[in-house]
């Protein structure tokens, strides 16, 4: 039974109209930085800390509503675990840097909250902030000891494991990066959670109560990998059974492949979601197991059912961004087809997208080549929408 993960969706859903799968990824992610540096993954060297970027529209799909209960919850209830907003690369160093706790928790260990994302990706094109984004990359995988520079004073960041958990819009994302960004490190480390208001709440509540006994799980689940785990420096490892490990070849595998055909722009973030699944089983394992010795298949069935969720939503954005001319007008060819209901005469189309004919006819045949519309006489028409006209016929 779940002590956090599922009481917290289904208590939140009552607070807040916002899509579940983002209260599933914000109650994942607090606790894998709740867990971070007591949770140690051998298969991959790896711990619990995960980067989580919501992705909606403005206002509308309540990001920061999502966003903001996880944290309360990890502030309620391990507030030396969330990290202040570092203003500088120096600043970020001089935050993380110092001695462990006595409970083995590591000031490097902590989660950086970044509600407004695009405030961040903003810092890494400032010179004096450009170093950040490479640091945050270094941070994201474990490191033991992190040494650092800053005017003659060395600073050490001890068994380093950054958490982040972010929202933006996908037009903050295309105004702010490029190609290169996204085929970079730090973008794959993100995972992307794309998703759109289904339902409306016309009297959210949020009772004291239920934030209180949220908070009294999160401690519970926490104090499963906190009490003596010292004997084994402090992080308890979780391991695969022989059939979550098959299990987990065998999804890795499908993703390898599935990698080799991916839109170049996530085709690193594919790579690296085998990681992810393998960090998500674990939070789960521990979530699930009052006594966690190593990570089941149903958890790691959970975890790949979750990550699957988060490929679909990250297959959108290449669409959703544009960061060139050509790009844009790309997407505007397929937004006119989505607005008319998904099939459109070709001569409107052609008045409407302000193109000439012959640059009309260049992206309709990419994008019949990439399978998303076919022609129909003189129709163009979405592929989904074909597919419902043909069954309808």
């Amino acid at each position: 039974m779940s002590i956090f993960l599922d009481p917290y969706v289904q208590t939140v859903r009552l607070w807040t109209d916002a899509p579940e799968l983002y209260h599933k990824a914000c109650s994942i992610t607090v606790a894998g930085a709740a867990l971070a540096g007591h949770v140690w993954l051998p298969h991959m060297e790896a711990t619990t800390n995960i980067w989580c970027l919501l992705v909606g529209n403005s206002m509308s799909d309540r990001k920061s509503t999502a966003l903001k209960y996880a944290v309360d919850v990890l502030v309620a209830a391990a507030p030396q675990r969330v990290l202040p907003d570092p203003g500088s690369y120096e600043a970020l160093v001089k935050c993380l840097a110092g001695p462990v706790e006595n409970d083995g928790t590591s000031r490097a260990q902590r989660l950086l909250v970044a509600d407004e994302f695009q405030h961040l990706l903003d810092k890494f094109t400032l010179k004096y902030a450009a170093p950040m984004q490479a640091l945050l990359n270094s941070l994201f995988d474990w490191n033991p000891s992190y040494e650092r520079e800053l005017m003659r004073a060395t600073f050490t960041l001890h068994n380093a494991a950054v958490s982040l958990i972010g929202a933006c819009t996908p037009r903050h994302i295309e105004k702010r990066t490029n190609e290169e960004f996204w085929q970079g490190g730090f973008f794959s480390r993100l995972l992307p959670v794309v998703a759109h208001r289904t339902r409306f709440l016309n009297y959210p509540r949020r009772p004291l109560r239920e934030r209180e006994l949220l908070k009294q799980k999160f401690e519970q689940l926490v104090e499963r990998v906190t009490s003596g785990t010292k004997a084994r420096n402090g992080a308890l490892s979780l391991d695969f059974t022989p059939d979550s490990h098959d299990a987990f070849e065998s999804w890795a595998a499908r993703n390898a492949a599935r990698q080799e055909k991916a839109h170049p722009l996530i085709a690193a973030l594919v790579g690296r979601l085998a990681l992810a699944v393998l960090k998500v089983a674990a939070i789960r394992e521990v979530d699930t197991n009052e006594a966690p010795k190593h990570i089941s298949e149903e958890s790691l069935q959970w975890a790949i059912a979750f990550i699957e969720e988060i490929y679909k939503g990250a297959e959108q954005l290449p669409q959703e961004v544009a960061f060139t001319e050509d790009m844009r007008r790309r997407r505007a060819v397929l937004e006119l087809l989505g607005k008319s209901g998904g099939n459109i005469p070709y001569s409107t189309l052609l008045r409407a997208s302000h193109l000439t004919s012959k640059d009309l006819q260049i992206y309709l045949e990419t994008l019949t080549a990439e399978g998303l519309l076919v022609r129909q006489g003189k129709e163009v028409v979405l592929v989904g929408k074909a597919k419902e006209t043909k069954e309808e016929g």
